[in-house]
């Protein structure tokens, strides 16, 4: 039995039931249970908070961390330099089965990198830490909202209809720095663009800095850095 898959390692944790799951990593991003304990450990997992504590996570199968919590809230703590790279997406929770919301905190740094998605959830909430999410598709890609509430967050993707920050949701930035870069190269299909933050919904910053870069196509495309199919508030 386990509940979430850490390039390849099947960890289980229920904190209400006192089970909590150690592992470590090496310099090559593989994953082990042996010999990790509460006292050596690179990352900690009790079913609601994963804690990466200078961990290398990496992976050629589809997802570096794959969330199986059911829609569940996964919370991240972050501890120190860590990094998590999966072939198609570096933090997974929006799979048809288990798709939920993620919150990240910490007073770490956590970079990111995924073929498509950096990091891809069900609702994403960040309120501390040094975040960097890259990708080919989009950095940050929310089938909820996303909400920023403090520290250094960096979304990026390059490709032909990139995105830095893509929320389904609405899109509310209240501090912390945050920098949204759609990188559009080799388009496919006229009207193709780039966005740096784009939202189904609203787009609301009322605090922190925001820099936001989008890019077009040639023909009829339009990229922007900051669009909001309801409305863009900057207050």
């Amino acid at each position: 039995e386990y509940n979430i898959v850490i390039s390849g390692a099947e960890l289980y944790g229920d904190g209400s039931k006192g089970i909590v799951a150690y592992a470590t990593t090496d310099a090559s991003g593989m994953v082990s249970t042996e010999n990790a304990s509460e006292t050596n450990y690179h990352i900690k997992w009790d079913g609601e908070t994963l804690t990466l504590r200078d961990a290398t996570v990496q992976t050629d199968e589809d997802s570096a961390i794959q969330c199986l919590n059911g829609s569940g809230e996964v919370k991240i703590q972050i501890e120190g330099v860590n990094t998590v790279k999966g072939a198609q997406c570096g933090i997974d929770h929006c799979t048809w089965e288990h798709r939920g919301p993620i919150t990240i905190d910490g007073s770490g740094t956590l970079r990111v990198i995924g073929g498509a998605y950096g990091i891809r959830t069900d609702g994403l909430t960040i309120n501390g830490g040094d975040i960097t999410a890259e990708s080919g598709d989009t950095g940050i890609d929310s089938a909820g909202n996303v909400t920023i509430t403090g520290g250094t967050v960096n979304a990026s993707a390059e490709g032909p209809t990139a995105h830095g920050i893509y929320a389904r949701g609405s899109v509310t930035i209240t501090g912390g720095t945050v920098t949204a870069t759609g990188n559009g190269t080799n388009y496919v299909a006229q009207g193709s663009a780039a966005n740096g933050i784009y939202s189904s919904g609203s787009v609301t910053i009322s605090g922190g800095t925001v820099t936001a870069t989008g890019t077009s196509a040639s023909s009829n495309g339009v990229g922007a850095g900051i669009r909001g199919v309801s409305g863009v508030t900057i207050t």
